[in-house]
């Protein structure tokens, strides 16, 4: 490099910044860019689903009560200490598989509903998480749940009825016939609450819907009833929320 005039050796320098103000502005953005990188490549799947659940603000307290359950008795005890970057579906894989050997860490073989409600949880919170930009795509889409299938409801016949009463097994899901249906309400004619059970055997109104009934949804001279909210219990506690079901309107029932 060429001196100085004065014979100075010149100092090789590099640089884009116009003043020493605007160097260090950018070196603190870059700064706090880079903590937060760091940050985010240290991040473990238990830290991100405990900062997911806190910021689920919208949802129904039963719905955040059912995720937190999945989070907290499944996916922590199987995932928990994975770094969210190095998350894959073959490990997903293997924890679905475990789920269904043995349960994880409750020690019982999942149900197939709540083993997809698991994993339908880990899918939501790693969607957040690649919004984020914690990964690049969702490795939950590529892992196999087996989706098992609902239980065939069966009709209480004569035979069944006989077969339960000498063994004690009866069907998963089993109906009453009408004379069933019939002589239940019969033996109950006497209840405080045989006008609640007459009514759910004659239109099907789910226990939530029933529970949730109030005067004012009644109308006796009209004929009408309108199902505008219903109960919904997790643990001991009790909410208030809308139908499950989409409206439906009949000729003797009005749902809104």
């Amino acid at each position: 490099m060429t001196p100085w005039p004065d014979g100075r050796r010149r100092q090789p320098r590099r640089g884009g910044f116009a003043t020493a103000e605007a160097a260090r502005s950018e070196r603190e953005r870059f700064g706090a860019t880079g903590g937060r990188e760091l940050a985010d490549a240290t991040v473990t799947v238990g830290q991100w689903l405990r900062l997911w659940l806190a910021t689920l603000v919208h949802l129904r307290d039963s719905t955040l009560c059912s995720y937190r359950t999945s989070v907290e008795n499944y996916l922590i005890p199987c995932l928990g200490g994975v770094l969210v970057r190095e998350l894959t579906a073959d490990r997903i894989q293997a924890m679905v598989a475990d789920l269904i050997r043995d349960g994880g860490a409750s020690g019982h073989p999942l149900r197939p509903g709540t083993l997809r409600h698991v994993h339908a949880t880990l899918r939501a919170a790693l969607n957040a998480a690649v919004r984020r930009g914690l990964l690049p795509t969702n490795p939950a889409w590529h892992a196999h749940v087996p989706t098992g299938g609902r239980p065939h409801a069966v009709v209480w016949t004569a035979p069944r009825i006989a077969q339960w009463q000498t063994t004690g097994q009866r069907p998963p899901v089993a109906v009453w016939t009408v004379e069933q249906t019939r002589a239940f309400l019969e033996h109950i004619h006497d209840h405080p609450l045989y006008p609640l059970f007459h009514l759910i055997a004659l239109f099907g109104l789910r226990r939530g819907e029933a529970a949730g009934l109030r005067w004012c949804d009644i109308d006796l001279e009209q004929g009408l009833l309108s199902i505008s909210h219903q109960i919904h219990q997790y643990g001991r506690h009790l909410e208030i929320g809308k139908p499950k079901a989409k409206p439906v309107t009949g000729s003797s029932v009005s749902t809104a």
